[in-house]
């Protein structure tokens, strides 16, 4: 008996110091971080997330906009920092993952502002530096305006959420002067600015009010101004939260970051207190992999919301500026075992809530109301089976399929999606027919109807749905499903332009019409790589190398696709990319053999970070091979994307073979293919079990922990 606890605390030590190792090798936010960038230089500015909403840093020295805490939105910026009675635009400017750096110099004095939010709270904190960086004293005539013009909007969020933007609002002083309130009168919407030292004057002016200083700098000398704005539901709770943090700003101010800091490790901790499952570790001498990995896992934590009506566990699509309280099929399908592995629980009733709605008249689900938004996405079909099935395949939870979900099985619902595209094939082809721009890529006007992609992605899900339907003992309809899919299959493959690499939309007028377009490379070599002959598989590479790959991005579109001028949007179009299109391209490359290309093309991108994590779309400053790549804001684009959480699923799925099958034990993809680096994944989990992934020169080895 004695030995036995002896060896029971011997295991539990070395599991113990298993956990430490594995946190060493978990960068800190600071690590993290971008650089300095020059302000001018950017098309989007850093934005900013505390798990109850976000932000977007003004091009001035204080203001922000596009801040949100939903049902709470912003109608304007928060206003200005005049000094001298002149606004100054922020020179540089440099994002963290807790806070936002703006800095510049005037006549001597060095003026940063570092803007964070109160950590899960309807809170900003503004700390305004001020260095005298000269032997001589400077005096400063600071004044800066308060803008707190906030709305309730309890109604259905879209893309583009409602923003007040009437003359409905009124400021006014309270707590005996030291408080400026602004007042809502369609809403009860309240906002207040206080400060942690009064400034030297305080007064509403309108809808607005201002708060003015006159410093004087000593040589040398350093003075910091701290600023709070709060928003709620009514008088007394949003003077009494601007109050309290402006009197413990030091507190509150350094909170913001420490328990960022601690969400982060918790969500790569087994067992942790907040997220029903957790992350991997990933612990290499790979760099840049390591780069790419966490800031590609830390935009789901950006995007994580802990304070939604349907759900406390909402990862929305965009944010600030788009999105905010949507889960788009699309965008989520990009980074399902991801999903599946951090929040499992949340997954497993979001994926019932979608398989409630119809599928096919709608793009998103919104969590605020519960309700269905936007026209159809093509894509739909394809990205709720990848989160069912990934969901199955990580969980093993095969009492899921038996599950009762508006009147049908989850199993029955998978069917019924893997032979959707059956419905919308048109007399004279089996292939399904998607409809126009809008239902597809939006923007290219040549990719619409019978496009490959889709219609590959029919012949993968009706596969899996055969595996699943013989795994539970029905083999006459499995088999039925794969006939499907074998008449599926040549009308797809003749959509490909021998020789070329690319593929081909049949339009409804019978034409056959070429498409230049990475999301056929991604689509269709995801979901029928074995169908395809390794001389297609060279010249598709081929194809991306020659005409979408850039010294460290890619364009979507070809520059001679025969739809590239009328397809300029960063995301999908010849001048940028979509940022889950270069993950996918990975994938592929990886699949198709091409593991060194793969990895190269990773390790090129990691350059890009240095600006701010992945965001929607990265957009070319030029045709050339060399144009710069930035964050794009032109076309609607947003600052954090979860599709983004891509480039962790595909190092999970390709360069460390995690493919997970429902039916089978677990194990590895090509598990004797070299990756390029050395490394290990630790504490993945599959089931209730958790294992090590080891890469190394002989490739990948799996085992338990």
């Amino acid at each position: 008996m004695q030995r036995c606890v002896f060896v029971g605390i011997a295991m539990l030590c070395a599991a113990t110091a298993g956990y430490v190792r594995a946190a060493e090798a978990i960068p800190a936010l600071d690590d993290l971080a971008g650089d300095w960038m020059e302000a001018a230089s950017l098309g989007n500015l850093p934005a900013l997330n505390n798990f109850h909403g976000g932000l977007k840093i003004g091009s001035d020295l204080a203001s922000v906009t596009s801040l949100n805490f939903p049902p709470f939105s912003q109608g304007s910026g928060s206003g200005v920092l005049r000094i001298g009675g002149r606004v100054h635009e922020a020179a540089w400017c440099r994002w963290y993952p807790y806070q936002l750096l703006r800095r510049t110099m005037l006549d001597g004095v060095q003026i940063e502002c570092a803007t964070r939010m109160v950590f899960e709270a309807e809170g900003v904190l503004f700390r305004l530096k001020l260095t005298n960086t000269t032997a001589e004293p400077k005096t400063l005539d600071l004044q800066l305006e308060l803008d707190g013009r906030f709305r309730r909007f309890d109604e259905t969020w879209s893309y583009p959420y409602p923003h007040a933007s009437d003359g409905a609002f009124a400021a006014a002083m309270a707590q005996q002067g030291q408080v400026l309130l602004v007042r809502d009168a369609k809403s009860p919407a309240r906002s207040a600015y206080a400060f942690a030292r009064p400034p030297d004057r305080l007064q509403a002016n309108g809808e607005k009010g201002e708060a003015d200083w006159s410093i004087t700098l000593p040589p040398r000398a350093e003075r910091t101004v701290d600023c709070v704005l709060a928003i709620a539901g009514d008088d007394r709770r949003a003077v009494e939260l601007a109050a309290g943090w402006a009197a413990t700003f030091e507190a509150t101010f350094q909170q913001a970051k420490d328990r960022w800091e601690a969400r982060w490790r918790e969500a790569f901790t087994p067992g942790n207190r907040h997220f029903s499952g957790h992350l991997p570790t990933l612990v290499t001498s790979d760099r840049k992999l390591r780069r790419v990995y966490y800031l590609s896992l830390l935009s789901v934590l950006m995007l994580e919301r802990t304070n939604y009506p349907i759900s406390n566990r909402v990862f929305v699509t965009c944010g600030p500026e788009w999105a905010v309280t949507l889960e788009y099929f699309w965008d989520t399908g990009l980074q399902p075992h991801v999903w599946a592995l951090l929040e499992p629980v949340a997954m497993r009733e979001h994926l019932k809530g979608w398989l409630a709605m119809d599928l096919h008249s709608c793009y998103a689900r919104d969590y605020l109301s519960g309700h269905a938004v936007g026209p159809w996405y093509g894509a739909n079909d394809l990205m709720v089976f990848r989160c069912l099935d990934a969901y199955l395949n990580v969980t093993g939870e095969r009492a899921f399929l038996r599950e009762q979900v508006a009147g049908k099985t989850v199993l029955q619902h998978i069917e019924a999606i893997a032979l959707h595209g059956k419905r919308l094939a048109r007399p004279g082809s089996p292939l399904g027919d998607y409809g126009g721009a809008d239902n597809l890529l939006e923007c290219v006007p040549t990719y619409i109807h019978r496009v490959p992609s889709l219609n590959a992605a029919n012949v993968w899900m009706l596969r899996r749905a055969a595996r699943l339907l013989e795994a539970s003992g029905q083999k006459v309809r499995a088999e039925e499903l794969r006939s499907e899919a074998a008449r599926l299959l040549p009308a797809v493959l003749d959509l490909y332009v021998p020789g070329d690499g690319v593929w081909y939309s049949l339009h409804r007028d019978g034409s056959k019409v070429p498409l230049r377009h990475i999301y056929d490379f991604a689509t269709v070599g995801r979901s029928i790589p074995e169908d395809l002959t390794p001389s297609m598989k060279k010249q598709m590479v081929a194809f991306v190398e020659r005409e979408l790959l850039t010294k460290n991005w890619l364009r979507a579109q070809s520059l001679a696709d025969i739809a590239a001028a009328k397809s300029d949007r960063p995301d999908h179009g010849p001048m940028g990319s979509y940022d889950a299109w270069a993950a996918e391209t990975i994938d592929v490359m990886w699949s198709f053999g091409y593991t060194d290309k793969a990895l190269g093309l990773l390790h090129r991108i990691e350059e890009l970070t240095y600006e701010g994590p992945f965001a929607q779309s990265h957009e070319l400053l030029g045709r050339g091979h060399d144009a710069r790549a930035r964050i794009a804001h032109r076309g609607s684009e947003d600052c954090n994307a979860i599709a983004t959480a891509a480039f962790a699923d595909v190092i999970l799925r390709a360069l460390f073979g995690f493919r997970p099958e429902l039916d089978e034990d677990l194990a590895l993809f090509a598990p004797d293919v070299p990756r390029g680096f050395a490394g290990k994944l630790l504490h993945l989990r599959r089931g209730g079990k958790l294992y090590t992934i080891s890469s190394g020169a002989n490739g990948v080895r799996l085992n338990p922990e």
